[in-house]
């Protein structure tokens, strides 16, 4: 388990050192001299990322939160499903309604009291560690201890 939480743990932070989850398959803004080209490739290799859809990474992009919840349910590779209806703003059209769900379902993630998810949202800092935090096991009470 210590072992997995390691990988785990490393995969994350290549992931955070990364302003952009997104992708990689030689992409057109991603010069062989950036410092995340080969966190990129193996992120991509991995399964975790994918690209923008247009042959762009978007390395100055920020990443929302539906971005991130779609690479927390990859990264602890859960099974794609239940329902894709959980959040008010989350209509079961969306491209990551699928993985949001999920990590709903395994308490990876909770929307807002409205109801609501706010998917186009840039993800802050403390969501995301938050977010790392449960994948590494940690229960909601123990963290921030």
């Amino acid at each position: 388990m210590i072992r997995a939480k390691r990988l785990l743990s490393i995969i994350l932070a290549a992931m955070l050192a990364v302003s952009a989850f997104t992708a990689y398959a030689d992409f057109s803004d991603v010069p062989d001299g950036a410092f995340y080209k080969d966190s990129v490739e193996r992120l991509t290799d991995l399964g975790v990322i994918s690209g923008m859809g247009d042959g762009t990474f978007a390395p100055d992009n920020l990443i929302t939160r539906a971005e991130f919840s779609v690479i927390a349910v990859k990264v602890a590779n859960y099974k794609e499903g239940g329902s894709s209806l959980l959040f008010s703003d989350v209509p079961s059209s969306f491209w990551g309604a699928k993985h949001i769900a999920t990590a709903a379902e395994n308490k990876l993630i909770y929307g807002y009291p409205d109801g609501s998810f706010h998917p186009g949202e840039n993800i802050t800092y403390a969501q995301a560690l938050t977010i790392l935090m449960r994948l590494l096991g940690y229960s909601s009470g123990e963290i921030g201890r």
